[in-house]
Formats: C-alpha cells, sequence, structure tokens
C-alpha cells in the first residue's frame, strides 16, 4: 500500500535574487509508488512562459507551451500557443533584452492574436486535461511564470493544482549547498537520448522545448527522491 504523508512545508522559490513563500498542505508520496505516472490518479503537465521582460505588472506572455506524458502511450505531447500582449509591453524595442533571449521579433508579437483570445483557449485545454486526468501543473521556475500566468487575463492560480518549483527540487538533488541550476545545466544531468536533447537545446528558450526539458527533469527528480507533488 502506498505511503502518504500529510504535512506543512515552506517553500522559497528564488527567481533573480526575489523571494516570496509558498505555506500550503503537500502530499508526500514514497519514492516506491512514484512511477509509473499512470498508476497514479493525477498527470504531471509542464508549463513554461516566454515574455516581453520580468515585471508581471509591466511585461506580458508572448508565448506558453505546457508538456505532459500520456498515462496511456507513454510519449511525450506537447502545445504551445503564442500571443500579442499588446503594444505597450514591446514596442519601440522596450521588450529588446527579453526578444535577445527568447528570439521573437516586434514584428512577430504583432502578428499573433491578442492575449484575450489565447488566454481562454489555454485554460479551456487545461481544464479538458483535468477532466480526463486530474491534472498537476509544475513550472521550472515557478517564481517566474507564476505571476505572469495569475494575472487578470490568466488567473491559472487559484484554477488549477500547483506542484512545487522544479528548479528547486533540482537545486535539492544536485547543488543542495549552492545556487539553483539553469533549466540546460540541469536537463544535461538527465542525459536523454543525445539526438534529442541536441535538438531540445538547440530550441532553448522556446517554450514547448523548455516544457519539454524540465518535463524530463521532474520525472528524473522523481525517481531519485521522495519530494512533495503538490502546492
Amino acid at each position: 500500500m502506498a505511503k502518504f504523508q500529510i504535512s506543512i512545508k515552506d517553500y522559497v522559490v528564488s527567481k533573480y535574487f526575489a523571494e516570496f513563500q509558498f505555506k500550503t498542505d503537500h502530499l508526500m508520496v514514497s519514492e516506491n509508488h512514484l512511477h509509473p505516472l499512470s498508476l497514479m490518479r493525477f498527470m504531471d503537465v509542464i508549463i513554461d512562459t516566454e515574455t516581453t521582460g520580468f515585471d508581471s505588472e509591466t511585461d506580458g506572455i508572448i508565448s506558453v507551451g505546457i508538456a505532459w506524458r500520456d498515462p496511456e502511450t507513454r510519449n511525450i505531447n506537447t502545445m504551445e500557443w503564442e500571443c500579442n500582449p499588446g503594444e505597450e509591453c514591446w514596442k519601440g524595442g522596450r521588450a529588446a533584452e527579453a526578444l535577445s533571449v527568447n528570439g521573437y521579433t516586434e514584428e512577430q508579437i504583432a502578428s499573433f492574436p491578442p492575449v484575450e483570445e489565447v488566454a481562454p483557449k489555454v485554460k479551456q485545454f487545461l481544464r479538458e486535461l483535468d477532466d480526463k486526468y486530474g491534472i498537476i501543473i509544475h513550472a521550472y521556475n515557478i517564481s517566474f511564470d507564476l505571476p505572469f500566468l495569475n494575472t487578470d487575463i490568466w488567473e491559472m492560480h487559484s484554477e488549477f493544482e500547483w506542484g512545487p518549483c522544479i528548479m528547486i527540487q533540482a537545486k535539492n538533488l544536485w547543488n543542495p549547498y549552492g545556487r539553483w541550476l539553469k533549466l540546460t545545466v540541469a536537463f544535461k544531468r538527465v542525459q536523454p537520448q543525445p539526438n534529442e536533447a541536441e535538438e531540445l537545446l538547440r530550441c532553448a528558450h522556446s517554450a514547448s522545448s523548455d516544457c519539454i526539458m524540465a518535463l524530463y527533469v521532474w520525472e528524473h527528480i522523481l525517481k531519485k527522491k521522495e519530494v512533495y507533488r503538490r502546492v
């Protein structure tokens, strides 16, 4: 019989040296019962965003990606949506630093459908997955993605169940007394198939590619240690 333990735990999550805490109930699942995921009554979904900057109050999302492993086929599936958060977030070189990282251009963003059309579609897709499997959403760096996904237009924090920050779990596994690991660094430690790894690393900072890398890291962590799967 699976071992379950209810406890209270503080999660301190850092991004760009800003910290906030989650104080919530967590369900700890013993390592012997972490896999296969198809035996669970829920499915892990990884989410990632690409944005026009670092401030969720003045910047906006330009792409959202998700990745999940199908409990039946065991294949990894992805979806990605692109949207225009409003020209006030990017026009006139305002988002130049962020765009130099994620590879988007102002012209591309201008051509994307408005965020008001895209956000409901993303949430509806997640609702359908949730109805079918019961999902727990994870982000590699939750302190970056969640503030954007909890703005008025998205409001995803209260509607869906969220798991712990993968970045903090990776740090605890590989570098407990040091700094957090970049996603690409953590991914390289998982040692996936060389051809696939090369392609994913080449496309780093694409929302869907980052989701796949984070999913590999998360599944590796689940195999190695007991973790709190729910926040």
